[in-house]
């Protein structure tokens, strides 16, 4: 073990130095405690909720969006005997039934669901 030799004591300090303002530069959290790092994501131990998404519909289309970042949206056509959950990735024709939707994010909780049904003209 070369570190441990005095005449590499200046060398090792050197490097040492460099590393920990690599760290320093890049934001390296491998040194914090996990449970440090766990209280500056969830304060006061509470995963935060994910907003409920906002479901619109114009000329045909259901569009769908969340105001929390990062959140993605899945949604399910309810009463039209295809009730899997998919993952919305762009606008869609409005299915006959109603739409129900969630808002999810990794270390969030769910949102509530919503559900969404075109207003029939009578």
């Amino acid at each position: 073990n070369l570190a441990e030799l005095p005449q590499y004591a200046d060398r090792l300090a050197r490097m040492r130095d460099a590393t920990e303002a690599w760290q320093d530069k890049i934001g390296d959290t491998g040194m914090i405690p996990e449970a440090v790092l766990v209280e500056e994501m969830l304060p006061d131990g509470e995963y935060p909720r994910t907003q409920p998404p906002v479901v619109s519909f114009a000329a045909g289309m259901v569009t769908m969006g969340c105001s929390t970042e990062g959140a993605s949206i899945v949604y399910r056509s309810i009463g039209s005997g295809n009730d899997h959950w998919n993952l919305y990735v762009k606008s869609f024709p409005m299915p006959s039934g109603e739409i129900e939707a969630v808002a999810c994010r990794i270390g969030y909780h769910d949102s509530r669901a919503v559900r969404w049904q075109e207003e029939k003209v009578k």
